[in-house]
């Protein structure tokens, strides 16, 4: 299945300066978006979304990664951010959202 992709979003937030105190170095927050056709669209109910979310995941994933890599600059850096900033109940709770995103129908 091919990844119909409807919109894409980028947003770059550079801090130098935080509660008075200059950084070393910028502190940068990235994050991306992109907005798909749904592809349970018109479809009806479907009992099973998961043989199309893990057909179309790979692809966005790598949609996804290559931007952010565009802007942090590695994979090195995205890691080590990911880690230093990220608990694993904020991750579990942005997964849970995009599932939730991905359940509901769009049209």
């Amino acid at each position: 299945m091919d990844l119909k992709l409807r919109k894409f979003a980028k947003f770059v937030d550079k801090t130098f300066i935080e509660g008075g105190k200059k950084a070393k170095e910028p502190v940068l927050l990235v994050s991306v978006a992109a907005v798909i056709e749904n592809p349970w669209a018109g479809k009806g109910f479907v009992e099973d979304l998961k043989p199309e979310i893990l057909d179309l995941a790979p692809q966005l994933g790598d949609l996804l990664v290559t931007e952010l890599t565009k802007e942090i600059g590695s994979g090195d850096k995205i890691l080590d951010a990911t880690v230093e900033k990220l608990s694993l109940k904020r991750v579990a709770s942005t997964l849970e959202i995009a599932n939730v995103a991905l359940s509901s129908e769009f049209t």
